[in-house]
């Protein structure tokens, strides 16, 4: 298991921390680990499976003329 630091989860979804903050936040994006108490990471097969899901949704968006 490999615990990803935040700049890595932003360069690998290419998000900015605000949108990744506020997915979070409405629980559309899986939330981190706390590793100490100043230190947080994500696990990175979740952040891994999370875009499986969202490559598996295109097509519903797409039907619906929203990509």
């Amino acid at each position: 298991m490999k615990i990803l630091k935040e700049i890595d989860v932003i360069e690998i979804v290419g998000l900015s921390h605000t949108t990744l903050y506020r997915l979070m936040k409405a629980d559309k994006f899986p939330r981190p680990i706390r590793l100490s108490p100043n230190r947080v990471g994500w696990v990175e097969d979740v952040i891994y499976k999370w875009i499986e899901e969202q490559q598996q949704s295109l097509p519903k968006l797409a039907k619906q003329g929203g990509v």
